[in-house]
């Protein structure tokens, strides 16, 4: 079929309609929901959260979702306690870093068996997760992921996903580049919040400490980098538990979550932080 008579059908002239409104409102706060729905035309799923990703650090900034407030603790909490950690999606983004679409569910990965679906990914009740990952700068990406809970994505599905790629590309960079301009995204970077967490309480010693625990590193692998003992890590550990009111590094990673996720995890919401 002659690419006249491909654009002259109906559902394309539908969809033409559908992009013409997307890039319409591209620098809006609303876009990455918008462009979730205009996704479902193509590909099901139930829920999306875009990410955004510093090359370096494991956490995330959630810039938008629709996840439902009741569902927040599995989603948000338990993910930035400690889940965070284990997430498939990090061996993608730290050896590769380039665009690509990926599947997280049984098949594509070791996750049944994984201490990852036990503590986080089973209680998200999903059959699916798609990733779709955009460099937007040369130490950072975003993530939009898409989660499916009525079965694994279709190869017709996943193949009009990366048909689409670019357009997707296209919109959520220009999205990116006029948010950041606007609300001064940059430094509010993880790598940024991790250094800035607990300034008003913690000693620069306990800020190093804290920073390394919360990036997953154990006693022993901390005194190596700081070239201290292990003894005075378990010192400091102790006092900055203290100082910021908590017991255990569950409950430390938590309250740095409440750094991380601003006001979309605060409410069901599909806007940007």
């Amino acid at each position: 079929m002659a690419l006249n008579q491909i654009l002259s059908l109906q559902e394309v002239v539908n969809w033409n309609m559908v992009l013409a409104s997307l890039f319409d409102r591209q620098l809006e706060n609303g876009l990455p929901g918008l462009l979730s729905d205009a996704m479902k035309h193509f590909i099901e799923h139930d829920t999306f959260i875009l990410k955004a990703y510093d090359h370096g650090s494991d956490l995330p900034i959630i810039i938008s979702h629709d996840i439902p407030a009741h569902r927040h603790y599995q989603y948000f909490e338990n993910y930035f306690a400690s889940a965070y950690k284990e997430d498939p999606l990090l061996d993608k983004l730290r050896y590769d870093g380039t665009g690509s679409v990926i599947q997280i569910n049984a098949s594509t990965c070791a996750l049944k068996n994984s201490a990852y679906y036990r503590t986080y990914y089973e209680d998200l009740h999903l059959h699916d997760e798609i990733d779709i990952l955009l460099p937007v700068a040369p130490r950072q990406s975003l993530v939009l992921s898409i989660g499916r809970r009525g079965g694994v994505a279709h190869e017709d599905e996943l193949a009009t996903l990366s048909s689409v790629y670019p357009l997707i590309e296209c919109l959520l960079k220009n999205f990116w580049k006029q948010r950041s301009a606007k609300q001064d995204l940059v430094p509010h970077s993880i790598e940024t919040r991790l250094a800035r967490f607990g300034e008003d309480l913690l000693t620069v010693r306990e800020r190093e400490i804290t920073r390394w625990m919360l990036q997953g590193k154990c006693t022993k692998e901390i005194a190596r980098l700081l070239e201290i003992s292990a003894q005075t890590v378990k010192v400091h550990r102790r006092n900055i538990y203290a100082k910021l009111g908590v017991n255990t590094e569950l409950q430390l990673c938590s309250l740095f979550a409440a750094t991380v996720l601003p006001s979309p995890y605060v409410g069901n919401a599909k806007h940007v932080a």
